[in-house]
């Protein structure tokens, strides 16, 4: 019965983080290491190997949920895989000769997660400034439409006149409105088709001076994957977002198929070596699996500013233990 409830609760744990990884485009390592070193008390070989297969199961899902709602380009993202499968098998044959101890790992882990939790905590304030700043902007275009109105009844004579104002400065209204994180998806794509090769890496005009800046970003992830158990996420998105310039839902989604094909090698590698723990990798990944499909169907509906400050809440808690553990 005991076994079954723990079973029951590595589901449910698994479930809250698919979902918020695949949402906040990070592949789950951030938050499944903590639990595994700090909670569960796992060895770090043993936790980064379960760790990485539990991503393989939830980015899976959530980059198949993202290709079928047309938001990736697979073959340029699996380019880049390559690119961070390169970073995770030089990983494996210098590990050896680095010589570090569970001491050393913990402390470099909570560092990492303290820089994680720095990043998402000052994203998320850009975010509200942004949306504050456009809910005053909106108040006040909504003020001066208002008085508009008011002093159009007066002046305009004729219904037709005034009803042909009153739609130019609804008009105006919806304009301020609009953000500046749009997402490339099927919808937009049959509304636009040049937006199609906005998401090939390789062959938008804009993004080919890019390329150059990026490829070492994505051999760094396919190292960190491997060294820290996590699926590349903190790196890849930035670099997608702020280099490639992708949009960010767009970017969240070339993250999550990035990181499903850079694990299959970090998956047999560790499993060859055989530190993955089936039991909890199941369980969790399961979990992780379903949170992945409803993080990633829901990924717009959910404010994202909201996610980046959990995220970084939580990496800030688990970034200190580590560091005092």
């Amino acid at each position: 019965m005991e076994e079954l409830a723990f079973l029951l609760l590595l589901v449910i744990i698994g479930l809250i983080v698919g979902a918020i990884a695949t949402i906040g485009g990070i592949g789950g390592g951030p938050l499944v290491m903590p639990i595994f070193l700090l909670i569960f008390e796992i060895e770090p070989e043993i936790a980064k190997g379960t760790s990485i297969f539990m991503i393989f199961l939830s980015s899976g899902i959530g980059a198949y949920t993202h290709y079928r709602a047309g938001k990736t380009h697979i073959f340029s993202l699996l380019v880049m895989a390559m690119i961070g499968a390169a970073g995770s098998l030089t990983f494996f044959l210098v590990y050896p000769f680095l010589n570090i101890n569970i001491q050393m790992f913990y402390w470099i882990f909570g560092c990492f997660e303290l820089f994680i939790a720095f990043r998402y905590g000052r994203k998320a304030i850009k975010i509200f400034n942004e949306k504050s700043k456009k809910n005053l902007q909106y108040k006040n275009n909504l003020n001066v439409s208002t008085k508009l109105k008011h002093e159009l009844k007066h002046e305009l004579k004729h219904e037709l006149k005034y009803k042909k104002m009153e739609n130019i400065v609804n008009k105006k209204q919806d304009q301020s409105n609009i953000t500046p994180d749009l997402c490339i998806d099927h919808n937009s794509i049959q509304q636009n088709p040049k937006l199609k090769n906005e998401l090939n890496i390789f062959i938008s005009p804009s993004n080919k001076q890019r390329i150059k800046w990026a490829i070492p970003f994505f051999f760094l992830a396919g190292f960190a994957s491997s060294f820290l158990g996590i699926g590349g996420g903190p790196i890849i998105v930035p670099v997608l977002y702020d280099i490639i310039r992708f949009p960010i839902y767009n970017a969240t989604a070339a993250s999550t198929t990035i990181i499903f094909f850079n694990s299959i090698i970090n998956v047999i590698l560790y499993g060859i070596r055989g530190e993955i723990n089936w039991t909890i990798a199941l369980s969790m990944g399961f979990g992780m699996m379903n949170g992945s499909f409803l993080g990633a169907k829901f990924a717009r509906k959910i404010p994202r500013s909201w996610t980046l400050l959990l995220l970084a809440i939580i990496m800030l808690i688990a970034g200190g233990k580590m560091l005092f553990s």
